[in-house]
């Protein structure tokens, strides 16, 4: 109980969650519960057992003896939640920046798509103001558009997927 868990690494997660689980089905079983004593008191039993070996702990009084152990096991299974918690965030922060790095490179990398479709854009706005009736506009927008719709309308949606600093999709392939 009082041997020190290494904090959880990419490598040894595994063994820090068991670790875990048997902390979690020992503080369910004991027979004591800390619910009523006071923190300080805590705070004065946690000192007093990690401070104490285990001869020394033979030689308190029972009662003493358990309840200084029932404090270990719940300080120690709140830290290695802590623990596991703190990597888990620390995972989550790092997926995020790599999956902020992969859309800036994506959007680099779609530049000159980008610009194609901006020139769509501008040679479509300047057809909409054709002087003229109706249907002369109508034509000069029609001719202004690629000939092939489908595709550019197929990278308008897969632009504006990632639009708005929209790193998600790429988090995903991150798990």
């Amino acid at each position: 109980l009082k041997m020190e868990m290494k904090s959880p690494t990419t490598k040894n997660v595994n063994k820090f969650i068991e670790r875990l689980q048997k902390l979690q089905e020992w503080r369910i079983n004991a027979p004591a519960t800390i619910d009523e004593i006071p923190v300080h008191r805590l705070e004065q039993f946690i000192e007093e057992a990690t401070a104490l070996d285990s001869s020394d702990m033979k030689d308190l009084k029972q009662n003493k003896r358990y309840a200084l152990a029932a404090t270990m096991l719940h300080f120690k299974f709140a830290a290695g939640l802590d623990d596991i918690a703190t990597v888990t965030i620390r995972w989550m922060r790092k997926m995020r920046h790599e999956a902020k790095l992969a859309l800036d490179a994506y959007a680099l990398s779609k530049k000159a798509e980008v610009d194609n479709l901006v020139s769509i854009l501008h040679r479509v706005l300047l057809a909409s103001n054709t002087r003229g009736t109706s249907s002369k506009r109508l034509q000069a927008i029609h001719n202004s558009f690629p000939e092939n719709k489908e595709d550019t309308i197929e990278q308008c949606e897969r632009y504006l997927s990632y639009s708005g600093d929209n790193y998600l999709p790429f988090m995903i392939k991150l798990y």
